[in-house]
């Protein structure tokens, strides 16, 4: 690991967004799909898009073995 923090949901980057696997493509841009698919998980939680609940950050540095 190579950080973590806490910041507001709604400060998530597109970069950030990509970080976590999303991809910008035509139609919408990465953070836009990251919003939607926090959305369908915690509409119905206090932690939903539009409360900017803090979350927890952590960052990892990848890490490629070499083929011996």
């Amino acid at each position: 690991m190579t950080n973590v923090r806490v910041e507001r949901l709604q400060d998530v980057t597109g970069t950030n967004a990509i970080a976590e696997g999303f991809k910008s493509n035509a139609y919408l841009d990465a953070k836009i799909q990251f919003h939607h698919v926090w959305e369908d998980i915690y509409n119905k939680t206090d932690f939903r898009w539009s409360n900017n609940p803090w979350t927890w950050v952590y960052e990892f540095e990848q890490i490629y073995k070499p083929n011996d």
